[in-house]
């Protein structure tokens, strides 16, 4: 698991990842390559926040904007089948 943060605001970035209590790595995309690379077709990313599961593929298994999914009925067991495969 690992946050991109979009943009030179670093300070924004790490305050924000302290409040909500993020523990996994929070990566900085100063320019927005990302914005433009992980646009589902091939219009970039027009929606934050915006999630991703990828498996060990790179194969984009689940896709989730403005609302975080429901972790123990819907990510949790996604995740976890997954990681059996």
């Amino acid at each position: 698991m690992l946050a991109v943060h979009v943009g030179k605001e670093v300070y924004n970035a790490v305050s924000s990842a302290m409040t909500t209590g993020v523990t996994f790595p929070l990566l900085v995309d100063i320019d927005g390559a990302s914005l433009v690379d992980y646009g589902r077709y091939g219009e970039g990313v027009v929606v934050f926040p915006l999630g991703y599961v990828i498996d060990r593929e790179g194969i984009i298994q689940a896709i989730y904007t403005t609302e975080e999914p429901d972790k123990e009925n819907v990510l949790i067991p996604l995740i976890e089948t997954l990681l059996a495969q």
